[in-house]
């Protein structure tokens, strides 16, 4: 299964809605992961509904479930840049 990263642009760019302010995330492919996320809480900031969601981690959080719910399900988990993908025995589903 590919892992996405936060590096890589995934298809069709750093996408995101927020429903409460029918609001999306402009020209995503444009954006690389710190500036879709920086984007989202300058949103978040400037809407009282929205500002205690506007923390990097919780923006962060809600980016990468929206990712990874929009794209194909054999994306299988976005990973930071100096995260290492634990790999599992094949046999036995260890580590």
């Amino acid at each position: 299964m590919p892992t996405l990263t936060r590096t890589e642009t995934p298809n069709g760019g750093w996408q995101f809605y927020q429903p409460e302010t029918n609001w999306s995330l402009p020209d995503p492919m444009n954006h690389s992961w710190d500036t879709a996320v920086l984007a989202i809480m300058k949103h978040r900031q400037a809407n009282p509904v929205l500002r205690s969601r506007a923390g990097q981690i919780e923006v962060q959080n809600d980016l990468e479930a929206f990712t990874l719910a929009r794209l194909p399900k054999k994306t299988k988990s976005l990973i930071a840049p100096n995260e290492t993908p634990v790999r599992k025995c094949r046999s036995c589903g260890g580590r």
